[in-house]
């Protein structure tokens, strides 16, 4: 009797393992609306360029948007944060970029973020990437992508891309 559980039942955890592989290969990986709330930032200075790097490394001297900077208002994704500098992502219409800025020109536009204090990639209720961040051009957008693509499915979900 026991064998013929043991037979009944690896088939049928087969099934029910495989019937449940393409559910999770369908669902995208999304943000909660609070999540990107969260993650939201307004730029508070007239004009911002998004740099590549932040202070101290190579990228810091490229900028990404040399005559498309960042205006007074708009919105933008804070993705991590290091030494007082934002990696961010912009959107505008159906194109991203992901770039550096420094803090002195961006604000939370929630206040729960904004007092949480510390590097965003500390924060237990985030997403965020931990560790060395991308410091240049070629590795910012790749090092960032996972997050860069639960913003993109986060909005696409909310009917915004």
């Amino acid at each position: 009797m026991k064998r013929a559980v043991r037979f009944l039942t690896v088939p049928v955890l087969m099934a029910l393992l495989i019937a449940m592989i393409p559910a999770a290969l369908a669902a995208p990986d999304v943000y909660t609306k609070e999540e990107l709330d969260s993650m939201t930032m307004v730029v508070t200075a007239n004009y911002v360029n998004m740099r590549a790097g932040y202070a101290g490394t190579a990228g810091h001297k490229q900028i990404i948007n040399y005559n498309d900077g960042l205006m007074k208002g708009e919105e933008v994704y804070c993705l991590d944060k290091h030494n007082g500098w934002y990696c961010v992502m912009r959107i505008q219409g159906h194109k991203s970029t992901v770039g550096w800025v420094w803090g002195d020109f961006v604000r939370f536009k929630s206040t729960e973020t904004a007092n949480g204090g510390g590097d965003v990639s500390n924060s237990s209720s985030s997403k965020y990437v931990g560790g060395t961040p991308a410091t240049d051009a070629n590795s910012v957008k790749n090092h960032y992508n996972s997050q860069h693509d639960q913003v993109i499915n986060t909005l696409k979900g909310m009917g915004k891309w």
